[in-house]
């Protein structure tokens, strides 16, 4: 089929076409309603945002190094770790707090724990324990390290009590909250870590 359209026809409309577009424009509802949000500047979206900077950072013990501590330490820095754990021998190998901090600081290494070793629950060897690893506690402090990590001992010739706990308690409040306690197989196996704290909060 043949759709025609006359000179006459297409001028008409032509013109009408032209008025409508000289006629003010009329304004929706959309236009007339309050906008939802207020106006904001979105170019902070520009931007992209950078990935915030890992929370968790990797660490590798000394021990692997059979007490060579300073080839540990260069090991273990060429590695990329950030931190490292030391022995309670390096006291007695470094002169001083400073000399191991300064080689630490060298090496782009923290000291996150120092093994302190074992506590005796032993009441007549008490005060000597705590006197050790309080005197093991201010040698972290001064090399800036983080935590001092000790593990008790099984009395000899008997099990675990009761009253083997207080030791702990006292020599975990003598140093504060700077203690990792890090349990052995005897703990473990008389499940004391609960008893120590319970007996604490009691």
């Amino acid at each position: 089929m043949t759709f025609c359209v006359s000179r006459r026809e297409f001028l008409g409309g032509l013109g009408v076409m032209t008025a409508a577009t000289a006629l003010p424009a009329i304004r929706g509802y959309a236009s007339l309603a309050h906008p939802l949000y207020p106006p904001m500047d979105l170019s902070y979206f520009d931007t992209p945002i950078a990935p915030a900077p890992a929370d968790i950072l990797f660490g590798y013990a000394s021990i692997t190094w059979g007490g060579n501590d300073r080839q540990a330490i260069e090991d273990i820095a060429s590695l990329g770790f950030h931190g490292i754990q030391l022995r309670s021998n390096v006291i007695k190998e470094f002169g001083s707090p400073a000399e191991l901090r300064d080689l630490l600081e060298r090496h782009q290494l923290k000291m996150v724990a120092l093994s302190s070793g074992g506590v005796r629950i032993d009441p007549a060897l008490e005060a000597e324990e705590i006197a050790k690893h309080t005197a093991n506690a201010k040698f972290v402090h001064n090399v800036g390290g983080l935590y001092l990590q000790v593990t008790d001992e099984r009395p000899k010739d008997r099990a675990i009590a009761a009253a083997d706990t207080p030791p702990m308690q006292n020599l975990c409040t003598m140093l504060g909250a700077s203690i990792s306690k890090s349990p052995t197989n005897a703990l473990r196996t008389a499940q004391s870590p609960r008893r120590i704290i319970n007996a604490w909060d009691g």
